[in-house]
């Protein structure tokens, strides 16, 4: 699976993280997960829940419908 197939809210996930310089370990203790199923996440295997979009958003201090709703090419602009 390429990044461009991901669904949408995964790859403005992982642009988020890149810009903020967080790893998908730190991601999985933000979350309270297990750093292997935030990589399932990540790679498209499993998809997030609305109230983990909600709790990354939150934690970066932003509005979670843009992270999940937006397509990438408009969120990587901000």
């Amino acid at each position: 699976m390429t990044i461009a197939s991901l669904p949408d809210e995964v790859q403005n996930i992982r642009h988020l993280l890149q810009k903020r310089g967080v790893t998908s370990s730190r991601l999985a203790d933000m979350l309270g997960l297990n750093p292997r199923d935030v990589r399932r996440r990540l790679n498209g295997v499993t998809r997030f829940s609305i109230q983990e979009i909600r709790d990354i958003a939150e934690h970066f201090g932003i509005a979670p419908g843009p992270l999940a709703f937006v397509p990438p090419e408009v969120f990587r602009g901000r």
